[in-house]
């Protein structure tokens, strides 16, 4: 039993611990913390210096964890420093690629493709979940503006498929990188001020840095290659490819112009907010010295085989309808444009859903952006 002084001592000591403990905490965070200087990207929510491992085995057959990595800009790819960027690729999660390993994403393809033959520009992957034209155009103002010394020659946009929902409440949030931290939608002005609030802390740094180097470790020691009899996401989408080969339309045929008739009517006005912020996205990237070029997007889900359209034709009218857009605004801005979706179909294998590619169909994807990129810059 502690007597009244002994106590008084004990809640003294206490007091004491704690005083020092809290000066020392905010002395840290007074000389590490973003709060007065320091960070050029002060509160932003894109995942940046970060070192993941994932096991993909359940998404497509991979014996080896997936390694994501993003540096302190929030950057994938190895281009050296920002000043050496020559492509910087503005995307969502088909740019993005979270599941797909260092070295193997389409803009990795890219990137070693031009390094081949012999082209001297290193690219980088901004690629940002859930992001549409809206989010280029805010990247452009909070993120790649405060980066020193970034002035890629070129800035691609892989575009079209986000745009379909950019006007949605959800979608609004994704394109704000101060309110999208990619995993969840900040909602509040107060859940907005204390993601910045961690931002600027030297503690939630150390904590994150922690954290995530623990997850990382568990994740090499725990890595599984998946349970036997499991179904991989790309073996049921290459089923459903399959499936979807035995309906079939003419690709010219009135059934397809009665569709996208129904678009240009359900969609106008989203159609009408694209084309505005592909118009501004170009604009705004050629005022900085900077030449945009548009890369269009398709979907698994359909497909040709000569002069029948295959699958989903609804959805093909959908986002045909946006790559038109895409294309009418290249035409119009004498800009260079890839029209992916017009020559690539995906096949069984490439891809682990509707629109996200494996390792394989990321090739495809990269090898087709780079043979079509070089005869741009000829």
């Amino acid at each position: 039993m502690i007597k009244n002084g002994g106590g008084l001592a004990l809640l003294r000591l206490i007091g004491w611990n704690g005083a020092v403990l809290a000066a020392l905490i905010l002395v840290c965070e007074i000389v590490f913390g973003y709060w007065f200087w320091g960070d050029p990207l002060d509160g932003l929510n894109i995942f940046r210096g970060v070192t993941w491992r994932y096991d993909a085995n359940n998404l497509y057959a991979r014996d080896e964890p997936v390694i994501y990595r993003r540096d302190k800009w929030g950057f994938r790819g190895q281009y050296g420093e920002p000043a050496d960027i020559g492509v910087l690729i503005v995307g969502g999660s088909t740019t993005d690629q979270r599941f797909i390993t260092e070295g193997e994403t389409w803009p990795d393809v890219f990137s070693q493709c031009l390094d081949k033959n012999g082209v001297s520009l290193p690219v980088a992957n901004g690629g940002v979940t859930g992001q549409s034209t809206q989010g280029f155009l805010a990247d452009m103002d909070l993120w790649f503006s405060r980066i020193p010394n970034l002035k890629p020659k070129f800035m691609m946009a892989y575009l079209g498929i986000n745009d379909i929902w950019a006007k949605s409440e959800t979608h609004k949030y994704k394109n704000n990188p101060r309110e999208f931290n990619e995993q969840r939608v900040v909602t509040s002005q107060w859940s907005v001020l204390y993601q910045r609030m961690k931002m600027h802390s030297a503690m939630y740094r150390l904590y994150r840095t922690v954290k995530g180097a623990w997850i990382a470790w568990k994740a090499g020691l725990a890595y599984q290659t998946g349970g036997a009899g499991d179904e991989r996401a790309a073996d049921v989408m290459a089923r459903k490819m399959t499936a979807a080969r035995a309906v079939t339309i003419l690709r010219d045929g009135p059934k397809l112009r009665a569709m996208e008739k129904q678009v240009e009517a359900n969609y106008g006005g989203e159609l009408v907010y694209y084309r505005r912020n592909l118009l501004t996205f170009v604009e705004k990237v050629r005022a900085t010295g900077t030449e945009p070029l548009l890369v269009t997007q398709t979907w698994a889900n359909f497909g040709f085989d000569g002069d029948r359209l295959y699958g989903d034709a609804f959805q093909y009218a959908l986002q045909n309808t946006f790559n038109d857009v895409t294309r009418q605004t290249c035409a119009a801005e004498n800009l260079p444009c890839i029209d992916l979706a017009a020559d690539i179909s995906f096949r069984p294998g490439d891809t682990i859903d509707a629109v996200h590619t494996t390792p394989r169909g990321a090739r495809r994807v990269g090898d087709y952006i780079c043979k079509k990129f070089l005869a741009l810059i000829k």
